[in-house]
């Protein structure tokens, strides 16, 4: 898989003419498809395997550790397989039978962390059947990428605990025998999650965040990101089942977004007038002088190279549409904020859940 290796990730441009199948696979083949997943009853995991359910063929077995954390609707209708990760051993027998897995799970830190991140992933490669695998799609992270689609050496110099975790099992997996059926995808910063949805991380301090708008709108830092709804996310990896990528490294995002745009828009769909902002750049680079024991390399490396900008893949052009292109649109998703906007912000109710 070329790339990996610090060199840069040809982006290359994806068929024009990608099938338009609603679901994202031909009603035609009826085949059965046994797909395992990891992370399930995560905020990305409900929404996925929302998804997988919509395609008749799949057959979806889900690793879970707590099987109570998956909405109960979506648990009556997949095979759930309780235990822990760093247990895998024990499924050796599944997953080669398994004719693709989708590996979401992640852990943040802990003693597990390291066997979560990196053991399981390759365990579970290493268990599946090269005769019978179709896809495997590993979640990695967008942090791991510099701005040309090469991986990123400040994340083997500054990188966390975690950050070096999901460095050693995306170089690893790169060279497994597998191949190129190993599809790695980078999300960006993920913000979604409702009522039928657990919050992700990011979005669930949102609510909080938008009480100080009217301070907020009057100030700015000079920064870039890119951000994107689960649902996007869950449409780009079932389709990327039957599709070869269109564009390699698979990063999953919205088109980058200032912090001054993403405050403008926020404040627009709040009703809230716009004001001059006062930068806090200058003010923000000296906090790692000032709090030196809070701040990681890893902080210290983001706060200066503030600036991310990535290839994504463009999921609307593939797949149309969703409500979701913009931040306004998907903070119109949350309920505890939709009620507060005064700008209505249209999101298609499929896309709601």
């Amino acid at each position: 898989m070329a790339g990996f290796r610090g060199e840069a990730l040809p982006v290359q441009d994806g068929e024009t003419n990608h099938p338009r199948v609603a679901l994202g696979y031909d009603e035609r083949v009826s085949k059965e498809r046994q797909v395992f997943v990891t992370g399930a009853s995560g905020c990305v995991g409900h929404y996925l395997v929302e998804r997988l359910l919509e395609d008749p063929r799949n057959r979806i077995h889900a690793l879970l550790r707590n099987p109570d954390r998956l909405r109960a609707d979506l648990r009556d209708r997949v095979t759930v397989h309780v235990g822990a990760l760093e247990e895998i051993s024990n499924l050796k027998p599944l997953l080669a039978e398994m004719d693709a897995a989708i590996l979401v799970a992640t852990a943040w830190g802990g003693v597990t962390a390291k066997d979560v991140n990196v053991a399981a992933p390759l365990a579970i490669a290493d268990a599946l059947d090269p005769g019978r695998l179709e896809r495997l799609i590993y979640f990695s992270t967008a942090s791991l990428l510099a701005t040309d689609g090469s991986l990123l050496e400040a994340a083997r110099t500054h990188g966390t605990g975690y950050i070096h975790q999901k460095l050693d099992a995306l170089v690893a997996l790169s060279r497994h025998p597998l191949g190129d059926r190993i599809v790695p995808v980078f999300p960006t910063v993920v913000l979604g999650g409702d009522a039928r949805h657990p919050y992700s991380h990011a979005m669930g301090g949102l609510p909080q965040l938008v009480r100080y708008l009217g301070l907020l709108r009057c100030l700015s830092l000079d920064g870039t990101l890119h951000v994107v709804h689960p649902f996007d996310i869950a449409r780009a990896v079932v389709h990327l089942l039957d599709h070869d990528p269109p564009m390699r490294p698979v990063v999953l995002g919205n088109p980058a977004l200032s912090v001054k745009e993403a405050i403008a828009q926020v404040a627009e769909a709040f009703g809230w007038r716009r004001l001059p902002q006062l930068d806090l750049t200058p003010f923000a680079l000296q906090l790692p002088k000032i709090f030196t024991r809070s701040f990681t390399s890893w902080d210290r490396y983001c706060l200066e190279q503030r600036h991310f900008r990535l290839p994504v893949l463009d999921v609307p052009a593939l797949l149309g549409p969703s409500g979701f292109e913009s931040l306004a649109g998907i903070m119109a998703s949350d309920p505890r904020l939709a009620a507060r906007m005064r700008v209505p912000v249209g999101v298609p109710a499929s896309a709601r859940g």
